[in-house]
């Protein structure tokens, strides 16, 4: 089990290369982890999801909500 603490505040793109990584590690232990949300491995999310959006130099609210967890590739499955 992993714990990622101020999740709201990390980009999509490092939830994305983490739950990739974990896909591939898991692979060789169990054939369909490449099919699971980070890989088979039980991750709890923490903190407030209506606190904070990132910050993004001169971005505007488009660039901004794009980069949030929410709009990561793992929630489209």
């Amino acid at each position: 089990m992993t714990v990622w603490d101020e999740a709201p505040t990390t980009t999509r793109f490092a939830f994305d290369a983490v739950d990739q990584t974990l896909r591939d590690l898991f692979q060789s232990l169990d054939p369909i982890a490449e099919s699971k949300s980070f890989g088979g491995v039980t991750v709890i999310l923490g903190r407030d999801f209506q606190q904070i959006l990132l910050v993004i130099s001169k971005g505007k609210r488009h660039d901004i909500v794009s980069v949030t967890l929410h709009k990561s590739e793992m929630w489209k499955d």
